[in-house]
């Protein structure tokens, strides 16, 4: 396969996490799996960052527990951009909620942390296909519709 057609591209992730250190780490990790990655440390950047480049972002990787605005009304933001934008939050163990509250705020899925990579690409895999090349073929009209999407 040539990946350097400009009908494939890396798989996108925006990751949204306040603590410097876990937005370092996972960047970093998705990274070097072949992913293409924005970071963002607040609410007001990840927003930017998906007005700017939702047509190559695949999958927001949201914390749950943004100072300012949670991760529910980050949701709410970003939907207004793309509705039907594909979210996972990020939660620690110390943040109280009920799952399905989540879902219902429109995260598609959610991570305990801390979590390994692999768990992630794992759990993504299962929803999306396989994520193990991190290329995405990309249609003239976007791939964010999830019955369009297609991953090899």
């Amino acid at each position: 396969m040539n990946t350097h057609s400009p009908y494939f591209r890396p798989f996108g992730f925006l990751v949204v996490d306040n603590d410097p250190f876990a937005l370092a780490v996972l960047a970093a990790g998705l990274r070097q799996r072949g992913f293409k990655v924005w970071a963002a440390a607040t609410h007001n950047e990840a927003v930017q960052l998906y007005q700017r480049h939702h047509p190559d972002i695949d999958a927001v990787l949201l914390d749950f527990g943004l100072p300012m605005l949670d991760g529910a009304n980050t949701v709410d933001r970003l939907q207004q951009i793309q509705p039907d934008v594909y979210c996972w939050f990020m939660a620690g163990a110390g943040e109280r909620f009920r799952e399905e509250e989540l879902l219902r705020c429109g995260a598609c899925g959610v991570l305990r942390k801390p979590f390994h990579l692999t768990e992630l690409v794992d759990q993504l895999s299962k929803q999306l296909g396989p994520l193990s090349k991190a290329f995405v073929f990309a249609n003239p009209g976007g791939i964010h519709g999830r019955a369009a999407k297609s991953y090899v």
